[in-house]
C-alpha cells in the first residue's frame, strides 16, 4: 500500500483530496505494523499529498523527531520533478537519433540512385535491370516513412481523372487538347496499369514508354485490330505488315511527354507523390516540311475529287483558313449573320475567333445551311474519318506527301499576309495564330481585341484573298 500511495504522490504536484478519498487511504493503513523507517516513508508521502489534519488517527509515537520541515518536501518534489525530466530528455534524445539513422539509410538510398544514373549516362548499365535491383532492395529495407505527412495516395486513373478535371475547370482548355490528352493517356496505360499507385511509378518506366511510342503507329487506337490489345500483341501486328502503318512523329511524342509531365507535377503539387517520375529529353523535331499547294495543284484536286462534299470542304478551306476540325466542328448556329464563321472552340485559346465568309464561298455556305440535315454545317462534325479521305485523296491526285488539307492554311496566310496595309495582329488573330510576347504586350496597352469592332478589318484581309486560277 505504501509503495501506491508514494507512486500516486510522484504523480502529483497539486492535489485537493476528498473528505471520502483520504479515509479511504487511511484506514487502508495498519501503522501499528509500521516499522520505524516505513512510518518515516509514509509520513513524508502524506506530506506530500497534503493529508496534514488526518496524522491524529495514527499512532505515530516518537515519529516527529523525524518529520520534515515544508521546505525539505519541496526539496523532495523538485527532486523528483527533475529525475522525471530527465526520463523524458533520455527519451527525446533516443528518438532523435533514430530519426538521424533513418535519414542517413535515407541518403544512402539516394546515392545509390544516383550512381546507377551516372553509370547508366556513361553506358556501363541497363537502367531498367539496375532500377529493378534497387526496388527490391527498398523492399528489403524496412525505412519509417518520412516526418512529413502526405496526403492517401490515389490510383493513375482517379489522378488522370482529377487532372483532367482541373485541365477543364481552371486552364480551360479545349476539346482538341482533351482528345490528345486522352490518346496520351491510352498509350501510357498499355505500359503502366491504371489501377497501380502513382506513388510506385519509377522514372524508368516512363522512359521505357518513350522509346516505345517511337515504334507505335499514328492513331494507333482508330485502328480496329489494334482495339483491345496489349503492347506486346499491337507490336506483333505490326511486323506482320509494317508498311500500312506511319509511325508516331517525335513531335506527337514529345507532345504526350510534355502532357505526362504535366500531370505529374500535378501530383506532386497535390501532395500525392514525393517527386515528379519524368525526366526526359526532347526527341530530335522531325524536318517533314508542308508545303503550300501551287494553282496547278488546286485545279487538279478541285477538278479530280469526285465525292462532291470534299471538294466543298477543299474550297472553304482555301478561302477561310480554317482547320478541317474547325470545319467539321462548325454548326449552323455558328454562322452570324450570313456573314461570319464563329469558331468557339479549338486548338488553342487563339483558335477561338471570327472569319468573314468570303464572297466566292457565300453560296456554299448557304447551301449547307439549308440542306444540312443536323445542327453541323457539313459531314456531322466526322473529324478522323473526313480527314483520312480527303488527304488520300490528295495524296493520289498531287503525288506529294509534304501537302495535305492542312497545306491550305498555308496557301490563305500567305495570301493575307501579302496585304501590305493590314494590321499583323488583325492577320493572325483571322488566322487563329498565337501571338507573341511583343504582340500581346501591344494588345494590353492598347486595349483588349474586339471582334464586333474589328468586323471591318476582318473583312478587309479576308477580301483580299484571290486564287486566279479558280476565279478565271
Amino acid at each position: 500500500m505504501l509503495e501506491k500511495v508514494y507512486k500516486f504522490s510522484l504523480k502529483t504536484k497539486d492535489i485537493n483530496l476528498s473528505i471520502e478519498r483520504r479515509n479511504k487511504i487511511l484506514t487502508s493503513l495498519d501503522s501499528s505494523n509500521l516499522v520505524k523507517h516505513d512510518k518515516i516513508t509514509l509520513s513524508i508521502t502524506l506530506k506530500i499529498l497534503g493529508i496534514k489534519k488526518m496524522f491524529e488517527y495514527i499512532d505515530f509515537g516518537d515519529l516527529k523527531q523525524y518529520e520534515l520541515t515544508d521546505e525539505q518536501i519541496k526539496k523532495k518534489v523538485v527532486k523528483l520533478q527533475e529525475d522525471h525530466y530527465k526520463k523524458i530528455a533520455q527519451q527525446e534524445k533516443e528518438e532523435l537519433e533514430l530519426k538521424e539513422l533513418q535519414l542517413k539509410e535515407e541518403q544512402r538510398l539516394i546515392n545509390i540512385q544516383t550512381d546507377i544514373k551516372l553509370k547508366f549516362d556513361s553506358n556501363e548499365l541497363s537502367l531498367t535491370e539496375e532500377a529493378k535491383k534497387q526496388i527490391q532492395l527498398k523492399k528489403e529495407i524496412e525505412i519509417v516513412p518520412p516526418i512529413k505527412s502526405r496526403k492517401k495516395t490515389i490510383t493513375l486513373k482517379e489522378g488522370y481523372l482529377r487532372w483532367l478535371e482541373k485541365k477543364k475547370n481552371i486552364d480551360k482548355v479545349g476539346n482538341s487538347s482533351f482528345k490528345t490528352y486522352q490518346s496520351g493517356y491510352k498509350y501510357l496505360t498499355l505500359v503502366i496499369d491504371e489501377n497501380r499507385t502513382v506513388d510506385n511509378i519509377e522514372p524508368y518506366e516512363i522512359s521505357d514508354l518513350q522509346n516505345l511510342l517511337t515504334q507505335l503507329p499514328k492513331n494507333t487506337f482508330t485502328y480496329n485490330k489494334f482495339k483491345n490489345k496489349t503492347l506486346e500483341e499491337i507490336l506483333e501486328l505490326m511486323e506482320e505488315d509494317e508498311d500500312e502503318f506511319s509511325l508516331l512523329t517525335n513531335d506527337t511524342i514529345n507532345n504526350h511527354c510534355k502532357n505526362y509531365s504535366n500531370m505529374f507535377d500535378y501530383f506532386w503539387k497535390q501532395n500525392y507523390i514525393d517527386s515528379n517520375p519524368v525526366r526526359l529529353d526532347s526527341l530530335a523535331k522531325n524536318e517533314t516540311i508542308k508545303l503550300s499547294f501551287e494553282d496547278e495543284d488546286i485545279v487538279k484536286v478541285m477538278t479530280e475529287i469526285e465525292e462532291e462534299g470534299l471538294k466543298h470542304l477543299f474550297k472553304i478551306a482555301l478561302y477561310s483558313g480554317l482547320r478541317i476540325s474547325e470545319i467539321l466542328l462548325m454548326k449552323k448556329t455558328n454562322i452570324i449573320d450570313g456573314n461570319y464563321f464563329s469558331i468557339q472552340e479549338g486548338k488553342t485559346k487563339n483558335s477561338i475567333r471570327e472569319v468573314y465568309i468570303h464572297e466566292q464561298i457565300k453560296d456554299l455556305v448557304e447551301y449547307y445551311l439549308k440542306n444540312s440535315e443536323n445542327d453541323y454545317l457539313i459531314f456531322n462534325a466526322e473529324i478522323n474519318a473526313i480527314t483520312k479521305r480527303v488527304n488520300r485523296n490528295i495524296k493520289k491526285i498531287v503525288g506529294d506527301n509534304r501537302k495535305t488539307f492542312h497545306s491550305t492554311r498555308h496557301n490563305f496566310i500567305e495570301r493575307i499576309s501579302e496585304n501590305k496595309n493590314s494590321d499583323k495582329i488583325d492577320r493572325m488573330k483571322i488566322s487563329g495564330h498565337s501571338l507573341s510576347k511583343e504582340d500581346k504586350l501591344h494588345l494590353e496597352r492598347y486595349g483588349h481585341y474586339s471582334f464586333k469592332k474589328k468586323r471591318n478589318e476582318n473583312k478587309e484581309i479576308v477580301s483580299f484573298v484571290k486564287y486566279e486560277c479558280l476565279e478565271n
